[in-house]
């Protein structure tokens, strides 16, 4: 299996605001921590999601992961 994951940056309130779920897609969302995320993802998630952000704020642009953890 291949995942990407793309980083589009910062969001602002207004964005958030802004969002509108289509009608029979999605019930909710919500903006989490990483530690918040370990109760609502499978584990190998939470550590991709985790290399993810570790690598933005080391301002990688580029990051390849397996099993969740960088090569």
């Amino acid at each position: 299996m291949v995942a990407f994951v793309y980083d589009g940056g910062p969001v602002t309130a207004a964005e958030l605001d802004a969002v509108r779920l289509p009608p029979g897609e999605l019930d909710a969302w919500r903006m989490v921590t990483v530690e918040e995320s370990r109760g609502l993802l499978l584990d190998p998630l939470v550590d991709r999601l985790a290399a993810c952000l570790d690598a933005v704020a080391a301002g990688a642009r580029g990051l390849e992961l397996v099993r969740g953890l960088p090569v």
